[in-house]
């Protein structure tokens, strides 16, 4: 699978489609361009397409991933870059904010990832606010290297491996919701 990803990545489409995202992020659009970014992956299975193989923890993140790509680019290519490359996460262990989700979730679809949420008000009293912490972040640097020499393993000399540090996001009004119930 990584082999055919890195002959998609190869197609001279993928530098025409970067130079679009360019000129786009550049504010000097050429064109309308598209692109799919919420996909119902436990309904597109139809071919088996999407069965994974592999029961190792470590590399089914990675199959998935290689299948979910080389699906899209025959189903639905659109406007994406395919790269040669895999991101590998570094492993970073965080305190959390001193509060926790309660929840409860009903589900119609055992498959599907999306389901419906209850939450339990974390913020019921004034007094509540004080529950909340900042969060202290620590890198583990012995699981990023361990992870990041398996995937040079699996992937040197077919797709390139990048180590990726956190993408922090922050949604504010989500975790409020979270934490308050809706």
């Amino acid at each position: 699978m990584a082999k055919r990803v890195a002959e998609v990545a190869a197609l001279p489409v993928q530098d025409q489609n970067r130079r679009l995202w360019q000129e786009l992020n550049g504010l000097r659009p050429v064109r309308p361009l598209v692109m799919i970014s919420e996909v119902p992956w436990h309904e597109m299975n139809v071919n088996q397409e999407l069965t994974t193989t592999t029961s190792d923890p470590f590399c089914l993140t990675w199959e998935t991933s290689l299948r979910r790509t080389l699906y899209a680019w025959r189903h639905f290519p659109v406007d994406d870059v395919v790269e040669a490359v895999v991101y590998v996460p570094k492993t970073i262990r965080m305190t959390g904010f001193g509060l926790e989700v309660e929840e409860r979730t009903i589900s119609v679809d055992r498959e599907n990832e999306i389901v419906s949420h209850g939450y339990r008000d974390q913020l019921a009293r004034t007094a509540d606010v004080d529950k909340i912490r900042t969060p202290e972040l620590t890198l583990d640097l012995e699981a990023t290297a361990r992870d990041e020499a398996r995937a040079h393993e699996i992937f040197d000399g077919i797709l390139q491996v990048h180590m990726q540090g956190s993408l922090p996001d922050f949604w504010l009004w989500d975790e409020i919701v979270r934490l308050r119930g809706a």
